[in-house]
């Protein structure tokens, strides 16, 4: 049977091979909306999105662009007072 026919026990694992633990994740609406479309997008919940993108399931940027990328952004942010 495929993962997506698997009736969900609560405390056994379904996509991955360990259990989710509740976090929290601040976001602004605009970020949360979209996350939320492209998680639709492809079909899974937010939540598997994070997972997979985290885990390099869905291909991101590599840690070399998200340096450079994260300079540029805070340099561009503006200074807090």
């Amino acid at each position: 049977m495929s993962k997506e026919g698997r009736k969900r026990v609560k405390g056994i694992p379904v996509y991955w091979d360990e259990l989710k633990s509740k976090r929290t994740l601040t976001l602004t609406d605009t970020a949360w909306e979209c996350l939320g479309q492209k998680a639709e997008r492809i079909g899974v919940s937010k939540s598997e999105l994070i997972e997979a993108l985290s885990r390099g399931v869905i291909p991101a940027l590599t840690l070399e662009d998200l340096e450079v990328l994260g300079k540029r952004l805070r340099k561009s942010l503006p200074k807090s007072s």
